[in-house]
């Protein structure tokens, strides 16, 4: 195109970060063109191997030292890691939580391959979805394969129930699990949703406990109301 001392023709395909222009050349997808025209931008490029990678059955990770590929399962790249927590929506403590890891309700994400835990509580969660800012510059087939998404609830207890019935294992709808990786749900509205669900289980399986904040007062004694 340089070469050829024309000025190209250009359009534009609108993807999720925008509207973006580039060179039409012949009969070439416009997702190849576009990888190849913005080789030197980290989000851009990957839209040129999302196929190949779905194909092939390989991890790809984009970052801006360049292009790095896993074809025995996910391997993300120390750099890519370093680059995903330096950029997240929160302000990730050494420990890879928001600062409050021992908060009662959170979201919790096991990262497999790159062998660390995050956690956001409640009180921090946003409209954002860490997740897919996680795998914003992974092309796999479900890209999401190398992460455990789950959300800690577990109220203080303050009464003598016995059997606690909040320490019974629970797991999220896979509905809910699966609108969470597409990156329908925020963190904020998971954790609303994984609570109704909690909830509503807890009702189902044995009648109403009472739970205020952070506290249940099991089954049988409403927390007191100030005067």
């Amino acid at each position: 195109m340089a070469a050829s001392g024309k000025i190209p023709y250009l359009t534009s395909k609108k993807i999720p970060w925008g509207d973006v222009s580039f060179a039409v050349r012949g009969k070439v997808d416009p997702e190849y063109l576009i990888g190849v025209q913005y080789f030197d931008d980290p989000d851009l490029r990957l839209l040129a191997y999302y196929q190949d990678a779905k194909d092939s059955d390989l991890h790809l990770y984009s970052s801006p030292e360049g292009l790095y590929c896993s074809s025995d399962g996910a391997d993300v790249p120390a750099s890519y890691i370093k680059e995903m927590l330096a950029t997240a929506p929160y302000d990730l403590k050494a420990d890879n939580s928001c600062g409050h890891p021992e908060a009662v309700i959170g979201l919790m994400i096991r990262w497999r391959s790159a062998k660390i835990d995050l956690f956001v509580c409640q009180q921090c969660a946003d409209e954002v979805n860490l997740l897919h800012h996680l795998l914003s510059r992974i092309a796999a087939r479900e890209p999401w394969d190398d992460f455990e998404i789950d959300v800690r609830y577990s109220p203080r207890c303050v009464a003598d129930c016995g059997a606690c019935r909040m320490k019974e294992k629970f797991a999220m709808s896979e509905g809910l699990k699966s609108a969470y990786e597409k990156g329908q749900l925020s963190d904020e509205m998971l954790l609303s949703r994984y609570i109704q669900e909690r909830e509503a289980h807890l009702r189902r399986s044995g009648g109403e406990l009472y739970i205020s904040g952070e506290e249940c007062f099991g089954r049988t004694r409403r927390p007191s109301l100030p005067a």
